[in-house]
């Protein structure tokens, strides 16, 4: 397979694959952007195409956010300090793998906040036995944990990068690897259960 660089002022692009096209290998095409040709045309699409699909990637990830805690709830909440009488559960989102997606975070069946890529939110919990849900437009997924008091959890979630599915997984982490968790990723607003 042949790879041609075309240039033109200072646009370039790639248009691989060209023997399955016509042209013999080695074959270098200079200003296809100043050409008529049909084959040049199709490099035109081709690089078009990628442009488009690098746009479509930040229009999705400019539309994907949830409401940021102010910068006081954050770092109060990277103190790690206990409730007492009360557990605290963060709910941890630390890849930017399915940016695009925005997960909806339920406690008992009760919506408490939005979690997009990166982000984590924090729920003060009675000691018990509690569902925790995610959820999307076309996926639902719900784990069981149990916490006690003046105690804190963390719920690390994401996706399987492995599947095409947007389905979200749930792991209970350690304390250490929580913490960390938490500390390079940003806090979202949350509505605190009645």
């Amino acid at each position: 397979m042949s790879q041609t660089f075309f240039r033109s002022q200072d646009r370039r692009c790639v248009f691989a694959d060209l023997e399955q096209n016509g042209f013999e290998p080695g074959t270098t095409l200079i200003d296809p952007w100043l050409s008529a040709s049909p084959l040049l045309a199709e490099a035109k699409r081709s690089c078009l195409k990628e442009l488009g699909l690098a746009l479509l990637f930040v229009v999705l990830h400019a539309c994907v956010s949830a409401p940021k805690a102010t910068p006081d709830v954050e770092a109060a909440a990277k103190q790690f300090s206990t409730v007492p009488g009360k557990a605290q559960l963060y709910v941890v989102r630390p890849s930017s793998f399915g940016m695009a997606i925005l997960y909806q975070v339920t406690v008992d069946g009760r919506l408490i906040g939005s979690l997009a890529a990166e982000t984590f939110l924090l729920q003060t919990l009675d000691p018990g036995t509690h569902t925790i849900s995610l959820f999307n437009s076309t996926s639902q997924e719900n784990t069981t944990v149990t916490v006690e008091a003046n105690e804190n959890y963390f719920l690390r979630v994401g996706m399987n990068p492995a599947t095409t599915s947007n389905r979200a997984r749930f792991k209970l982490v350690s304390d250490e690897e929580g913490r960390q968790l938490v500390l390079t990723n940003t806090m979202v607003s949350s509505t605190p259960l009645r």
